[in-house]
């Protein structure tokens, strides 16, 4: 019996998943393709792209469409965007050749549902007819640009101030268009519901982020005293939350780590590194290794992880990866935002001070019960996790 047709729409191409949003839509759409015939349109900045890796996402999919995105045009469209008053991250991803893609799907295929994923994908599909959209806004976007605007001046202040408000009224667009729309967390979802009328508050529901726990597994990647990394970050390097947590903690935290134990190490594990993280390299024991293909053996190496999160929407992945792997973990309250672990192995530090003096007590100390695995194997496989889709699927017909 043949499949019906699914439209899946996302910004990012959903492999070598080095990012969060990344995992989430290559899981979704593993899962979705035992039920559906999909139709995946993405985008992608890479200059080369893993051939395997685009064959083993091609067998999931009936079509992939993948328009690669430059740089320098799309600056040139969030200008234009600007001068439109429309969102910069609709501008950003705006495309006559997605737009035509979509078009033939939809006249071509008739697919019942179509499935988004995060907002600036939305305007592709908003008057599209006889179609149920399902949102996966993972988490309220539009507030990221707000905390950006807290921390701004002058002209970039207005500018993140401009987007908070543009992407407001997307996402309460997108919602009364949607039949339903899903965040990563109960939390993320209550801060979405208080901002829609009561009439929308029902169309919001929770799809939570897994881990492969096979995958980050501690077993394959045993940490030996020879080997020893004694803290490390990992996360994508140009996004501005990572690149701000990150300063934060080398300017603040890290010497008085190093004053304590003079000879602890820092590795800060993650693609495309800021200028400003890449100076800081080989000093006060600090090592930034750029792009990587695998995080886990830095994660295996190390004694303890950290988040020191200070900008955030949604649930950190790089918690819980390092959760899966049974690492030790310092973080922010923002860091934890979403997961609510209760587990031993998990210390939230928000000052400084706090955090340096908490990590020398974990380095020089006696070693501690750790259950943050345990956790994550009870509350957190993707296959639990992704089981709310099924009233898409219920949907279908």
């Amino acid at each position: 019996m043949p499949k019906p047709a699914l439209l899946y729409l996302c910004h990012r191409l959903p492999i070598a998943p080095f990012k969060g949003d990344r995992v989430r839509t290559r899981n979704q759409i593993e899962y979705l393709s035992t039920q559906f015939d999909v139709y995946l349109g993405c985008f992608t900045e890479e200059q080369s792209i893993d051939k395997n890796a685009l064959r083993e996402l091609q067998g999931l999919c009936k079509q992939v469409y993948v328009e690669h995105h430059k740089k320098f045009g799309a600056l040139l469209r969030c200008l234009w965007g600007l001068l439109k008053g429309e969102p910069l991250t609709c501008a950003y991803y705006k495309s006559a050749g997605m737009q035509a893609w979509v078009q033939r799907v939809l006249a071509n295929q008739h697919p019942g549902n179509c499935w988004l994923s995060a907002t600036a994908m939305a305007l592709y599909v908003l008057n599209a007819e006889d179609v149920h959209l399902f949102t996966d806004f993972i988490d309220v976007d539009s507030d990221k640009w707000r905390q950006y605007a807290e921390r701004s001046h002058f002209l970039m202040k207005w500018l993140y101030r401009r987007e908070w408000q543009a992407l407001k009224w997307l996402e309460l667009v997108t919602t009364e268009r949607s039949k339903r729309v899903y965040f990563v967390s109960t939390s993320e979802a209550d801060f979405f519901k208080a901002m829609l009328p009561k009439s929308l508050q029902d169309k919001v529901g929770v799809l939570r982020n897994g881990v492969n726990s096979a995958y980050f597994s501690p077993d394959y990647y045993p940490c030996t005293s020879e080997e020893r990394i004694d803290v490390v970050f990992t996360g994508a390097m140009d996004y501005r939350p990572n690149i701000d947590g990150v300063l934060w903690f080398l300017d603040h935290a890290w010497p008085l780590v190093r004053e304590a134990v003079p000879t602890a190490t820092f590795y800060v594990v993650g693609l495309a590194p800021d200028k400003r993280l890449l100076a800081r390299h080989g000093l006060l024991g600090v090592v930034v290794t750029g792009k990587v293909d695998d995080v886990r053996p830095y994660l295996g190496k190390a004694r303890i992880a950290i988040a020191p999160i200070r900008l955030a929407r949604g649930v950190q992945n790089k918690v819980l990866e390092a959760m899966a792997m049974s690492k030790d973990i310092v973080c922010t309250h923002l860091a934890m935002e979403g997961i609510d672990a209760k587990c031993e192995g998990i210390w939230i530090e928000d000052e400084p001070t706090n955090m340096a003096e908490r990590i020398v007590s974990l380095l020089t100390g006696p070693s501690r019960p750790n259950h943050c695995r345990e956790w994550v194997l009870k509350h957190h496989q993707w296959k639990d996790m992704l089981k709310p889709m099924e009233s898409l699927l219920n949907e279908r017909h």
